[in-house]
């Protein structure tokens, strides 16, 4: 079965996808995503306002930390009231294990969209992350074949995206500007 999520930054957004069939909404904290508008308390609104309406909200934690901006990070991280996410997608593997030391309840979905496109990689990310992994965002670059064998193998969901924002390159490094 085929489910659909989006990412929403207000509350108009919201209001649109509540008519639609879509069940889950990404959340976008300005000093978590590359892509984030939001602060503290807006996102906290929209995630509110995604339960009671039914629709699951997940926190993306996407971008990728030197050590000064992971500090950063886990300074917002510990202002949120992560129980109300339904998980934590995040791309950093260091990101992700300080999610399972730290909140070992909280769901993480792990976004592999950059870095590891190799089966066994992803088996051995899903051992170590075990019950608490729920998800693999896999890259949009794997041919259909590797899309078909990744999530037959895997015994967990797998995610591609396919609609909206696509990743061409990204870099913590300001390389560009």
């Amino acid at each position: 079965m085929m489910k659909f999520n989006t990412f929403i930054e207000n509350h108009s957004q919201l209001n649109k996808i509540k008519k639609t069939s879509i069940r889950e909404v990404i959340l976008e904290h300005k000093s978590l995503s590359r892509y984030g508008k939001n602060g503290t308390k807006l996102l906290i609104s929209l995630a509110e306002e995604s339960l009671s309406s039914k629709i699951s909200p997940l926190l993306q934690w996407d971008i990728l930390s030197t050590e000064n901006s992971f500090q950063k990070s886990i300074n917002v991280i510990n202002q949120l009231p992560l129980k109300i996410f339904h998980a934590v997608r995040v791309q950093d593997i260091g990101a992700a294990q300080w999610i399972k030391k730290e909140h070992p309840k909280i769901p993480i979905q792990l976004i592999l969209e950059t870095g590891n496109h190799n089966l066994t990689g992803m088996h051995r990310l899903s051992e170590y992350f075990g019950k608490q992994l729920k998800r693999i965002i896999l890259s949009a670059e794997l041919p259909k074949s590797k899309i078909i064998e990744y999530s037959r193998s895997l015994s967990i969901d797998c995610e591609l995206l396919c609609v909206g924002r696509i990743l061409l390159f990204y870099s913590p490094r300001k390389l560009l500007s």
